[in-house]
């Protein structure tokens, strides 16, 4: 994804991706995100920090059930 400031989306065809993993007795499910925004607000030298939101699918049961997990309000603040 950019180093930038703005919001970019998620989606099957852009730079930016994002999964939703959960870990747990003996399996990991991974869910796919496929549309959303992930927003830099702050980028300096030594932070970013930002928001997200996104759905994201898991096609494990076949395409035309797939498991479906909405994260919103998402929040990051990483050190760079």
């Amino acid at each position: 994804m950019p180093a930038q400031l703005g919001s970019f989306a998620i989606n099957s065809t852009s730079v930016v991706a994002a999964d939703y993993i959960v870990h747990g007795g003996t399996a990991t499910v991974r869910y796919l995100a496929s549309t959303g925004t992930v927003t830099i607000s702050t980028l300096t030298a030594v932070r970013v920090a930002g928001s997200f939101s996104f759905t994201a699918y898991n096609y494990s049961g076949g395409l035309s059930s797939p498991l479906v997990k909405t994260i919103t309000n998402g929040r990051f603040d990483v050190a760079r």
